[in-house]
């Protein structure tokens, strides 16, 4: 595999793989779901986008192999080699030169109970990615977002999932002052050519949506129609009280239920409970935007503003 029809010139086009592997929270769902109403027009153009809605039941194959090879649970060849199928059948069976795929999970999460890091197993995941895609061209886009932003809204969706840790322990787990975006866009750089790697900031992206998103997307998916900002929902904040509530929950789970009793109580704890109450705290909010944690000491800002500063410099990003 790794070639398909002729180009103009009579040469063998190589079958190609756009990742956008995340970061979460950079507006992964809004890109997902605009790639999603545009997968008519981008497959008239030679590109297929396997989707990843997990609320509508609508999850394709090769994402739930990526589920799988994280999970770690069954071989990993054998994970492997389902994986490799199913994206060389998306290249047959669906006549593209082109597989677009968007999953801000694919280099795992940043927080993982068993191992302290940020996105400690994003090297792993990214040698899987390698053997995955070999014999393809790989063009990777990833976003990026400042630390004082991140690590609140990424916490909520910890507790989500099931978290219970303090906001103040979560960020001592995940790196503390040592934070840093620069190993998961180095490795990504390592692994693909540096070329072939784009990092883009979530805050250009609130700022100018429409230009950061041609810029980011357009030159490889020129059939993708100006991106709408206002036609794609942003996450809702949730109040302090309703995640506080939530990890005690959460904690309670934990001791009372087995895991596998654990997973199938969780979404709809999160459906029945969760979203109603958070729903609720945006209400009694009075229009304002409720805060999931309280402010974090001022010394712990600014070293997340000056190593955010850092990064930027060290990957590139203009300085303000």
């Amino acid at each position: 595999m790794g070639l398909s029809e002729q180009t103009a010139s009579g040469e063998p086009r190589r079958h190609r793989v756009i990742l956008h592997c995340g970061a979460p929270k950079t507006g992964s769902t809004s890109l997902q779901n605009y790639f999603a109403d545009n997968a008519d027009r981008l497959k008239a153009d030679g590109v297929v986008y396997p989707p990843r809605f997990f609320r509508r039941s609508l999850v394709d194959p090769l994402h739930e192999s990526f589920t799988r090879l994280r999970a770690g649970k069954r071989p990993e060849d054998t994970v492997m080699v389902e994986a490799r199928a199913r994206l060389d059948g998306l290249f047959a069976d669906e006549g593209v030169h082109t597989v677009l795929i968007s999953n801000e999970s694919i280099l795992g999460e940043p927080y993982s109970a068993a191992q302290r890091g940020f996105f400690p197993e994003h090297g792993a995941a990214i040698k899987q990615l390698v053997r995955l895609f070999e014999g393809y061209d790989v063009t990777v886009v990833y976003f990026i977002r400042d630390f004082e932003g991140f690590l609140p809204s990424y916490y909520v969706q910890y507790v989500r999932m099931g978290g219970y840790l303090s906001f103040e322990r979560f960020c001592a787990h995940v790196g503390g002052d040592s934070i840093s975006w620069q190993p998961v866009v180095k490795a990504l750089k390592k692994a693909f050519g540096e070329q072939n790697v784009s990092c883009w900031e979530a805050a250009a992206m609130r700022q100018a949506p429409v230009r950061i998103v041609d810029e980011a997307f357009g030159r490889l998916l020129p059939s993708l129609p100006e991106f709408d900002p206002t036609h794609y929902n942003r996450n809702q904040s949730v109040g302090k009280g309703v995640l506080a509530f939530y990890r005690g929950m959460n904690r309670l789970l934990d001791n009372a239920l087995t895991k596998r009793r654990r997973r199938k109580v969780r979404p709809i704890m999160r459906q029945y409970l969760f979203e109603p109450l958070a729903y609720l705290s945006r209400v009694f909010s009075r229009g304002g935007k409720p805060e999931p944690v309280d402010a974090p000491p001022a010394k712990q800002v600014l070293r997340w503003r000056q190593q955010y500063s850092e990064d930027r410099k060290a990957l590139g990003f203009s300085q303000k």
